[in-house]
């Protein structure tokens, strides 16, 4: 399975710190599950800018625990998987449960590394819709980065959602 970077257009949203409730830009091109996430994550941040890890029991996550994984930020733009459901095998071309993002295909890096950095510079969630080639077909994917506190200021932890929204 080949992936490469498309140089297709994708969109991205930084959400930023929107009051609990509102509704943040790019939210309408967000996949349903990933908008039923979203709101999950704000319900359980309250008044704060993210919740903590910890408020997210993975049993509350069973919608999408086969599209979900949750990356620790290593520093110095690296990251780890520490848990990659199954449904992103395809996305990220293998199972990625234990790698670095430094482990994975360039293309791959290519598109999340900057995802990555800004959902958890600002602390924010953050919407993106990138375009990689599976196979030789081009796929774009519907994805949501959540940070995750550990009950202090800094994003210890991103919760990354992806589902395939079409095949072009």
């Amino acid at each position: 399975m080949t992936h490469r970077n498309g140089n297709g257009s994708h969109d991205e949203h930084a959400i930023g710190s929107a009051p609990t409730g509102e509704r943040p830009p790019g939210f309408s091109t967000l996949h349903p599950k990933l908008r039923r996430l979203l709101e999950y994550w704000n319900a359980k941040r309250g008044a704060g800018d993210m919740p903590a890890r910890r408020d997210i029991p993975v049993s509350e996550l069973k919608s999408w625990i086969g599209q979900l994984a949750i990356i620790e930020p290593l520093g110095a733009n690296d990251f780890h998987f520490r848990l990659c459901g199954t449904g992103l095998r395809r996305r990220f071309g293998r199972e990625t449960t234990g790698l670095y993002l430094q482990e994975l295909a360039p293309d791959i890096r290519a598109t999340l590394a900057e995802p990555l950095q800004r959902a958890l510079s600002k602390r924010a969630p953050f919407i993106h819709s990138p375009r990689v080639v599976l196979s030789e077909r081009p796929v774009v994917y519907s994805e949501l980065l959540l940070p995750l506190s550990d009950r202090g200021a800094r994003a210890r932890m991103l919760l990354l959602g992806a589902y395939a929204v079409r095949e072009e």
